[in-house]
């Protein structure tokens, strides 16, 4: 994914969905480290993560 697309998707890198996406995707941290973390319940971090990786995929599909 290339410049401005990937700041579409990602927006700034202060999001909370795109850190917990980098936490989980790239780090390899659980979820329940991540929840740990930063101080929130898991399914605030499952929803971050899943709320992320429905963009990306949209993202994909609109690059196709």
């Amino acid at each position: 994914m290339r410049g401005l697309a990937r700041r579409r998707v990602y927006g700034h890198h202060q999001n909370k969905e795109w850190e917990t996406f980098r936490l989980k995707v790239y780090e390899g941290y659980t979820f329940g480290e991540i929840s740990a973390n930063q101080g929130v319940d898991l399914s605030t971090v499952k929803s971050r993560y899943y709320a992320m990786v429905k963009r990306v995929r949209k993202e994909w599909d609109y690059l196709e």
